[in-house]
């Protein structure tokens, strides 16, 4: 069986395996951890091009605001879909262009830590197959979330950050178009245009952030952080088999 190549599964601006980096004398496997941005729309060919990927559980990292004006489309192919809004309310009011990344990004994995971490625990386990972790754009929640993941089973910090950098330039051109559309109707042309490198900006500064706050310099990574808000070791475990091979 031939497999569509994710980047042509229609729907998705920014849909990609998070496979081949290394860890000691092995990689992390492909199509074991997909992640993407809300598919705009979810037809029976793209489906099946994801169900030939092996994927069977899908993690929507949105909230429920988000869920109500973009309901999820995957539950109606028959994947199994888990709901974790990782954004409270604080964490909406800091969605702000004066604010930025770096700033939202800590507040996330300092206020949202044990969300974030439910969201590791889904990935570790989830039932065979892949899994597929997104947001809106897959970019912020999802990218804080997949690097968690790769952190903890040992992936280094540079391919974690270039793996985060790849965003932007997935997001640029139709996704951002149609965000923008979106956002001047909304809050005028000016105002939507300062929103832009928040949309769709993914600088390495704001995920080495992100993981400065969480691994504080310890030599085990993530791992302390995910137990101190819930993961167990068998989890833990069972999240390396899932990835590593």
């Amino acid at each position: 069986m031939t497999t569509a190549p994710l980047d042509q599964i229609a729907g998705f601006a920014n849909l990609r395996d998070v496979a081949g980096y290394r860890v000691g004398s092995t990689t992390v496997r492909p199509h074991a951890l997909l992640r993407s941005d809300a598919p705009s729309s979810l037809d029976d060919a793209a489906a099946t091009a994801l169900r030939d990927v092996g994927l069977v559980a899908v993690i929507d990292l949105r909230d429920e605001r988000e869920q109500q004006t973009a309901p999820s489309q995957f539950a109606d192919h028959g994947f199994t879909v888990s709901h974790l809004p990782i954004f409270d309310s604080s964490a909406h009011a800091l969605v702000q262009p004066e604010i930025g990344l770096t700033q939202l990004y800590r507040h996330m994995v300092e206020g949202c830590a044990t969300t974030l971490t439910a969201a590791v625990r889904s990935v570790a386990t989830a039932a065979p197959g892949a899994v597929l972790v997104h947001c809106t754009a897959g970019k912020d929640r999802t990218g804080i979330t997949v690097a968690l993941a790769l952190r903890a089973i040992g992936v280094s910090r540079d391919d974690v950050v270039a793996n985060y950098v790849q965003t932007e330039a997935r997001l640029r051109g139709p996704w951002l178009d149609a965000q923008m559309v979106r956002l001047v109707a909304f809050l005028g042309d000016e105002r939507a245009h300062e929103f832009v490198d928040l949309l769709v900006g993914s600088p390495a500064e704001a995920i080495e952030t992100a993981l400065d706050a969480v691994e504080q310099g310890s030599s085990e990574r993530t791992l302390p952080y995910l137990r101190a808000h819930g993961m167990t070791d068998d989890e833990l475990k069972a999240l390396e088999a899932r990835l590593l091979g």
